[in-house]
């Protein structure tokens, strides 16, 4: 499990009016933004391309849903290479799509 944090913001904007009685309305505006932590799940894996760990590939796809109002994925994926008991070399991708 882990947090991802969104820094989400919002506006709206109403034009002025003129009511059935006669009572101005302003145009107004408004504005927001907040800083939301989103809990996310899901499975880690793990694969030794050689009999020895030395290549491997690894990653993890996390999500959550929003109870009707979408869905949050999340995973990264990569490629490595140990190049002793300390040290390895790693590459690869992340990538997150709401819908």
């Amino acid at each position: 499990m882990q947090i991802d944090l969104f820094n989400t913001s919002a506006s709206i904007s109403a034009a002025a009016q003129i009511t059935g009685e006669g009572v101005h309305q302003a145009a107004v505006v408004a504005k927001g933004s907040l800083l939301v932590p989103i809990p996310v799940a899901g499975p880690d894996f793990g694969f030794y391309l050689t009999d020895s760990p030395r290549l491997f590939v690894e990653g993890h796809v996390n999500s959550m849903y929003f109870f009707g109002y979408g869905n949050f994925v999340s995973t990264t994926d990569g490629i490595g290479f140990t190049i002793s008991k300390h040290l390895r070399l790693d590459a690869g991708i992340s990538w997150d799509r709401d819908w």
